[in-house]
C-alpha cells in the first residue's frame, strides 16, 4: 500500500473457504492484520459483499465531493441571476421610457401634420363672409395713417379684424384640446 497512490487499506483474498475459516479461527490474527497492517482477509463468499460495500463507499465519497461543487456552482448562478435581474429591470425601465417618448412624438407628429394640412388649406381660401371680414380688417389696417392719432372709423375696422382673429384662435385652441384629451383613457404598459 502506498497512499495517496493507493488506498490506505488492502483486501487479502483467500481462494478457498477452508483457508478463510482457518484465518478467522486463529485467535487475534484477523484483528492484528486489520489494526497493524490495515489488511482485511476475505474468502470467496465475503469478497463480493466487501467489494460492493467499498464501491458504495467510494460512490458516496465522490458524491459528497461533487455536491460541494454543485453548491458552489449554485451560489455562483444565484449571484449572476441577481445581477441579471437588476440589469433586466434597468433595460425594462429604459424600454418604457423609449415607448413613452415614441407616443409623445407620435402625438406631436399628428399635430404638426394637421397644422401642415391647415397651411395647405390656407393657400386655397374660399370666398365667403369670413374671408371678406378678414379682408376688410386687413384693408382697415393698411388704411391706418402712420401717425399716433386714430379716428373712430379706423378703430371700427381694426375691431372687425380683431374679432375674426379671435374666432380663428379659439377654434385652434379647441382642436388642440380635443387632440390632447385621450379617448379611451391612459394605457398602462404590461
Amino acid at each position: 500500500m502506498r497512499p495517496p497512490v493507493t488506498t490506505e487499506f488492502a483486501v487479502m483474498f483467500l481462494p478457498s473457504e477452508g483457508l478463510y475459516a482457518e484465518v478467522l479461527r486463529t485467535p487475534g490474527l484477523a484483528e492484528r492484520l486489520q489494526r497493524d497492517f490495515r489488511v482485511t482477509p476475505a474468502g470467496p463468499t465475503v469478497l463480493s459483499a466487501l467489494l460492493n460495500s467499498l464501491l458504495m463507499g467510494f460512490m458516496t465519497l465522490a458524491m459528497e465531493k461533487r455536491s460541494g461543487e454543485v453548491w458552489r456552482l449554485l451560489s455562483e448562478v444565484k449571484s449572476e441571476f441577481e445581477a441579471f435581474s437588476k440589469q433586466f429591470t434597468v433595460v425594462e425601465k429604459k424600454f418604457r421610457e423609449a415607448q413613452n417618448s415614441l407616443e409623445v412624438m407620435g402625438v406631436k407628429r399628428q399635430r404638426m401634420s394637421r397644422r401642415m394640412n391647415e397651411i395647405d388649406g390656407l393657400s386655397e381660401l374660399p370666398d365667403g363672409p369670413e374671408v371678406a371680414g378678414v379682408a376688410e380688417g386687413a384693408d382697415a389696417l393698411g388704411a391706418l395713417p402712420m401717425n399716433p392719432v386714430l379716428n373712430l372709423e379706423d378703430l371700427a375696422g381694426l375691431s372687425a379684424a380683431a374679432e375674426v382673429g379671435d374666432a380663428l384662435a379659439t377654434e385652434t385652441v379647441v382642436e388642440e384640446a380635443a387632440e390632447a384629451k385621450p379617448s379611451e383613457g391612459p394605457t398602462q404598459p404590461n
